[in-house]
């Protein structure tokens, strides 16, 4: 989405899925935490002695910046019986996903809801947060993912500034909430090409094309520049 705003935004350093994962990158960034303590911190970090070279660095970007973006796309915690929160992603690459030292759980709407104000109250400056894809896709059933739902309402009732991803192109489709979306790739044959998703914003209900990002980078802009309006920024 950097290619596509207006606005200059800072490079993301590594994966975060859940809010877990975000307050313990907030604890390491703010020296509530080690790194160095974590059992495993490569299945946390994707570069574990690289983030910790930099951390100064990092965390200069975090305390000067204007604004923050934070997207939520899961619900699911990776964690050991320490406490320590691990990165899905990374347990796979490290062939941990399915370790008997990790457990998973999924939150409650109320619990990401708290973690949402947790954050807001480390961080003393703006933040967006951002929702996942969800709508009612046709590979899907033609239904809304229940875990997506939580986040949404989490994010929308915790956080003055936020983008719900479901709400922005239902109207850019001009479509309706009970609307199927099917993103199935299709084929033109009088022009030999292929096309993805209606009209091309989805590769799948998970990820975006160039298109949709383009579609999310102008909201985020015009976000932003509300944001700078009401001298927020």
């Amino acid at each position: 989405m950097n290619l596509y705003t207006k606005h200059s935004i800072l490079k993301n350093y590594d994966c975060s899925h859940d809010t877990k994962s975000h307050l313990q990158w907030l604890y390491l960034l703010l020296g509530k935490m080690k790194l160095s303590d974590h059992p495993a911190a490569h299945c946390f970090a994707f570069k574990p002695k690289e983030f910790i070279n930099k951390i100064n660095s990092i965390k200069n970007d975090l305390l000067n910046c204007d604004i923050i973006l934070i997207e939520i796309s899961s619900i699911k915690v990776f964690y050991d019986k320490l406490g320590f929160i691990y990165q899905m992603n990374r347990l796979e690459e490290n062939g941990m996903r399915h370790s008997k030292k990790i457990m998973v759980r999924k939150q409650s709407e109320k619990e990401i809801f708290n973690d949402i104000i947790k954050i807001q109250n480390l961080i003393n400056k703006p933040i967006i947060f951002q929702s996942h894809i969800n709508l009612k896709f046709l590979t899907l059933g033609n239904k809304y993912i229940s875990n997506r739902i939580k986040i949404d309402n989490a994010v929308r009732n915790a956080s003055n500034y936020h983008l719900i991803i479901k709400d922005i192109f239902l109207k850019k489709m001009n479509k309706t909430p009970d609307d199927t979306i099917d993103c199935r790739p299709k084929t033109s044959l009088k022009l030999n090409r292929r096309t993805i998703g209606w009209k091309g914003y989805f590769n799948d209900p998970y990820h975006f094309t160039n298109k949709g990002y383009i579609v999310l980078a102008q909201e985020l802009d015009k976000k932003i520049n509300y944001m700078i309006s009401k001298g927020i920024l």
